[in-house]
């Protein structure tokens, strides 16, 4: 648990709503990282992370926001996992905003 996003989400309401976003695009899971400004979902097939990065990063640009959006799998190098196992690990949709939260706030406001 982190206990930072409590607090930043109540003082930064976009977290909250890219958290949404990533879930309404079918992430098992979304997630704020550290004490912001990273934001990341978990999906399990690669073409819903591609299109909710898609969604996030035009429903960002329209409101005038500058963020990152990503997508990216996990890596797991000389693993002893079988290759029919890597073709099941998540893939992950990381959205990093990056303009200081309180421009974020004008923003948004």
């Amino acid at each position: 648990e982190n206990v930072m996003e409590t607090v930043t989400e109540q003082a930064h309401p976009v977290i909250t709503d890219i958290k949404k976003m990533m879930r309404g695009s079918g992430a098992m899971n979304a997630v704020m990282s550290g004490s912001g400004p990273s934001i990341f979902g978990v999906f399990l097939e690669k073409e819903a992370a591609r299109a909710a990065a898609v969604y996030i990063d035009q429903t960002l640009r329209t409101k005038g926001m500058d963020a990152q959006v990503n997508v990216t799998e996990f890596y797991n190098g000389d693993s002893w996992l079988e290759e029919v196992d890597r073709q099941h690990l998540p893939n992950v949709c990381f959205v990093v905003i990056n303009k200081q939260k309180k421009d974020l706030e004008r923003q948004l406001m």
